[in-house]
């Protein structure tokens, strides 16, 4: 903060917020949670998997105008390009990984308990 010349009694109060404070029995939550805003918008889909891997930050899903029953995604589609282009490969690998079909909501590999 120093760095972009904000003032020490700026950082002092910041600092000295209880949701800053670190808190060792939230420490990986508190952790990743700034680890996903300091990526967000800022490391391509890296946000996004860390998000999908850990559960943190949690996001509340019971707002006005959430879609897919409430559900965050889990994986992204394959891409029309790669439907258009590679259908027999791609269709190979939807049924070896997801048995119900090419959904968001479909475990990938990185979520999988083996």
């Amino acid at each position: 903060m120093e760095f972009y010349n904000i003032d020490s009694a700026a950082i002092n109060t910041y600092l000295s917020n209880p949701q800053i404070v670190y808190n060792a029995s939230q420490g990986i939550e508190m952790i990743i949670t700034q680890k996903y805003l300091s990526f967000f918008m800022n490391s391509g889909w890296e946000a996004f998997y860390n998000q999908r891997r850990t559960g943190f930050p949690e996001f509340s899903t019971d707002g006005p105008g959430i879609l897919n029953d409430g559900m965050i995604p889990k994986r992204w589609m394959y891409p029309e390009s790669e439907i258009q282009s590679n259908r027999e490969n791609l269709e190979a690998a939807i049924s070896s990984q997801y048995p119900n079909g090419d959904t968001v909501n479909g475990d990938m590999w990185l979520l999988k308990n083996e």
